[in-house]
């Protein structure tokens, strides 16, 4: 359900290059952008094994709280984060549109290098685990427990 294919590079007069096969969403690079959106309905997925239809879990509510995330980890850190550039809904999708962030695999990196990015991401796991929100269910405060239930604010 997470295997992911990269299809090659966009052309003028094509569609931008698409990362399929995510049961939670579809992405598009374009230029220096990010475009994440949540799947439709019509997008959901049948599990290849079971036969049923795989619902993404708070899809909308997820791509909220992602949003959310970005921006209180960009304010109360120095951790990099890509910016946000907006984030909204149509068409039953929530769409979150940021900087394009260039990068390589760990497992590319010499090992002198991965060392310095394991001390990095060391230091930044220590930064997220000081935060505090003032909402539950995190920075956006749309999914939360209350008394064992779970309760959905929609604004």
């Amino acid at each position: 359900m997470h295997n992911v294919k990269i299809l090659p590079d966009s052309h003028e007069n094509e569609n931008p290059p698409v990362l399929l096969g995510t049961s939670l969403s579809i992405q598009h690079k374009v230029g220096h952008t990010w475009v994440e959106r949540s799947l439709r309905s019509a997008e959901w997925q049948i599990n290849p094994f079971s036969g049923a239809l795989v619902v993404p879990r708070f899809g909308r509510e997820r791509a909220f709280n992602e949003a959310a995330s970005m921006m209180f980890i960009a304010e109360h850190t120095n951790i990099p984060v890509p910016k946000l550039h907006c984030r909204f809904e149509d068409d039953e999708a929530v769409y979150l549109v940021m900087e394009y962030v260039e990068g390589v695999c760990m497992n590319e990196l010499e090992e002198e290098k991965r060392k310095i990015v394991e001390e990095e991401l060391q230091v930044h796991s220590a930064a997220m685990k000081t935060l505090k929100s003032k909402f539950w269910g995190g920075p956006s405060g749309i999914v939360r427990c209350l008394f064992g239930r779970l309760v959905i604010s929609l604004y």
